[in-house]
């Protein structure tokens, strides 16, 4: 992902950003993360990023353990992903990026909510 073409890209994506000297950015978009290690060099040192998924996932466990509904790791675990994509695009994602297949994936229209 770190390729010239992807800074450049980036650059240009961000610039109105870097050119009103924010402080924070938050990676809304569930690609975005992949994307970090550039966002943060073209950003520069001063932008913190704050990662929506992290801080989602960090907010569910804390909720989680606060009403005693924290699973403990087992060997039984089932994962199912919920996706509102299309969910053969998500697995190749996954085996590109992850090294491997996932099956459970189901489609979510969310125009319906």
């Amino acid at each position: 992902m770190e390729k010239e073409a992807t800074y450049l890209i980036a650059q240009d994506y961000l610039k109105t950003l870097i050119d009103v000297d924010i402080d924070t950015l938050v990676l809304g978009c569930t690609h975005y993360p992949l994307l970090k290690k550039i966002i943060a060099k073209v950003m520069g040192h001063k932008v913190r990023l704050v990662d929506s998924a992290e801080e989602t996932a960090r907010e569910v466990a804390e909720a989680l353990t606060q009403n005693n509904l924290l699973q403990t790791l087992s060997d039984e675990a089932t994962h199912k992903f919920y996706v509102s994509d299309v969910p053969d695009r998500f697995s190749q994602i996954v085996r590109q990026f992850l090294g491997y297949s996932i099956n459970n994936i189901t489609r979510v229209d969310i125009t319906r909510y």
